[in-house]
């Protein structure tokens, strides 16, 4: 920071007032002035012509991939509706019940028509459903009549109201909910005949099963498509892109009923297969909500009763799976439980001793770029971890959205603390951490990165209440007195002084230390306080201010000047920043003069 080239020049002889019969001499010193542009000519700051300033450049990424977000093995489970089974006519062909001539027949006696059986099923539970009769008068006279089919569990009667001669009916009798076993006693009940003939033919032209209940003895090979939405693990996300992965469909189990998938979509987009019921999803997109549609070939066993449920469990699990990229609501990701993001350490140094001062003023500014979606950075921090293993956060002051960039702004007072300790060599490491989370939908893969470029300006500007030593230890400044600097000393009347004149142009104050060494002796120590120069209200220097530093040299110390060789000079500065801290500019300078004082005797034969 402050070098100070103490330079001897000679010995003149200078008289401060008009001779007399005693005078002071001065044998005059000179330090030839020095601006901190001289002193600073070799160090790595910048400057604007006017002002020094440190500008460093640090950028990176940081990964949002899919390490930070993991999905284990799920299920999408929903109830759906089993299909209606309707088998139609069951019948092949009519089932002839019996002729029967009515002149046979009396009047209101029952006439016991056989057994008819239905050897399609063995027991079949009807939900909607019909059974019709074909009756039919081939003789002269009407006939009313009824007819009585008795199943083991359940009678089914019909009534046939004046049936003509040579006329057929059909006659329909509702089977709903009713259950019945594959044979039934058939019989005629109370025939009415008015007169004449009557030739009656009866047979079952059809059963219809529009929808079943149960079933027994039936075997059947049916083919149907379930369709349901698919639903994803978490209510944020919206999509997922898949590497690898296993669909597996399972249904409730229900006896006398095996389903297997034939072909299984999702979205419309076909799924292949890999084994019984499982597909693969590489490659495929699952979409919230997706729609799964399953087409299934159902055996039903007929050698054991099938109660048709009215719903059935579908579970389609996913397994193995490997996610290229996810597209989600309200992301959060925490950084500190993923790997670590860190920032390279600015290569921000100042030569000994003046890595140990303060500065103050600095400012950080970290430029966020990616194409993933709306992402918040209102939780983000820098964590600084020193050599001592402490730590201590650098917080946001402010977030601008800059249109492709998020523009964030950490506090001046964090970032002055991590650049000074950088500038000392203090930190070991600088991680990105926090939580960032989403507005609206983010799209995720592997490789989903979030560039960054940190940019750090730091003016030169001490901080306030400090003091820095600053000493010239190698090189010393020298001079060898003359005879006639000498010869002045010796004719002193014991008023020999040692005085510094200083014109500071910096804006600090300086505590000065001068040691006169005649080799490795010290002759005199001169010790001052110099005030800074005079400065604004931002601590920048505006006019020099001179201080005078004087002691009083001894009889032993003159003898010493005298007896030397050769003079050395040892300054040593401390700079005493002020309260409000100090700005250095280009073209401060300090200058300083230091000379003997020598009260001597003038003799009136002295020219």
């Amino acid at each position: 920071m402050v070098f100070v080239a103490v330079v001897l020049t000679g010995c003149n002889f200078l008289p401060t007032r008009a001779p007399s019969w005693e005078a002071d001499y001065q044998i005059p010193l000179v330090v030839s002035q020095t601006t901190t542009d001289e002193l600073f000519s070799d160090s790595p700051l910048n400057n604007d012509g006017e002002h020094y300033f440190i500008t460093e450049s640090v950028s990176g990424s940081f990964t949002l991939g899919l390490d930070n977000l993991n999905l284990d093995d799920f299920a999408s489970v929903a109830s759906v509706q089993f299909p209606i089974l309707d088998l139609g006519n069951i019948l092949s062909s009519n089932i002839h019940i019996a002729s029967v001539p009515v002149p046979d027949l009396l009047n209101g006696t029952s006439v016991p028509l056989g057994t008819i059986d239905f050897p399609e099923y063995e027991l079949v539970g009807v939900k909607e459903g019909s059974l019709s009769l074909l009756v039919e008068n081939t003789g002269d006279s009407p006939i009313s009549f009824g007819v009585t089919l008795a199943f083991t569990d359940v009678t089914l009667e019909i009534v046939v109201e004046n049936l003509l001669p040579q006329t057929t009916q059909n006659i329909t009798k509702s089977l709903n909910n009713l259950t019945l076993d594959n044979q039934a006693n058939v019989t005629i009940v109370n025939p009415q005949v008015d007169a004449g003939t009557a030739n009656l033919s009866l047979s079952i032209s059809a059963l219809e099963i529009n929808s079943l209940a149960s079933i027994k003895g039936y075997d059947a090979d049916l083919n149907i498509t379930v369709s349901n939405t698919f639903s994803l693990p978490e209510d944020s996300l919206d999509k997922i892109e898949v590497g690898a992965g296993l669909l597996q469909v399972s249904t409730s189990p229900v006896d006398a009923l095996s389903m297997n998938i034939k072909t299984l979509s999702l979205d419309g987009t076909a799924l292949d297969l890999v084994e019984a019921n499982t597909f693969s999803l590489a490659g495929k997109t699952i979409n919230s909500g997706a729609l799964l549609e399953a087409n299934f070939d159902i055996a039903i066993d007929g050698n054991i009763l099938f109660n048709i449920p009215d719903e059935v469990t579908l579970s389609a699990s996913v397994s193995g799976l490997q996610l290229q990229s996810v597209t989600l609501d309200n992301l959060t990701v925490s950084l500190k439980d993923a790997a670590p993001e860190t920032i390279d350490i600015p290569n921000i140094s100042l030569d000994e001793p003046f890595n140990e001062v303060r500065l103050s003023g600095a400012s950080l500014t970290l430029l966020l770029e990616q194409n993933l979606g709306d992402l918040r950075y209102d939780d983000l921090f820098l964590n600084v971890v020193l050599k001592d293993s402490s730590a201590y956060p650098v917080r946001i002051d402010t977030i601008a959205d800059t249109g492709l960039e998020k523009e964030i702004v950490f506090m001046s007072d964090d970032v002055t603390r991590l650049i000074n300790d950088i500038i000392a060599g203090d930190v070991t490491t600088i991680t990105i951490d926090g939580e960032i989370t989403a507005s609206g939908p983010v799209t995720i893969s592997q490789t989903s990165t979030v560039d960054y470029v940190a940019n750090i300006y730091l003016p030169f500007k001490l901080e306030g209440n400090q003091s820095l030593e600053y000493s010239i230890d190698t090189d010393p400044q020298t001079i060898e007195l003359d005879e006639n600097s000498k010869r002045l000393l010796a004719d002193s009347l014991g008023g020999v002084k040692l005085e510094a004149e200083i014109e500071n142009g910096l804006p600090i104050g300086l505590d000065i230390v001068l040691q006169l060494k005649n080799q490795s002796t010290v002759i005199a120590t001169l010790e001052g306080q110099v005030q800074s120069g005079i400065t604004d209200e931002n601590g920048v220097a505006t006019q020099t201010k001179k201080s005078v530093v004087v002691m009083e040299l001894g009889s032993s110390q003159v003898r010493s000047l005298l007896e030397a060789g050769v003079l050395e000079f040892y300054p040593t500065l401390t700079l005493n920043v002020p309260e409000n801290g100090a700005l250095i500019k280009l073209d401060d300078s300090i200058k300083i003069r230091a000379l003997l004082l020598v009260n001597v005797q003038i003799n009136r034969g002295r020219d």
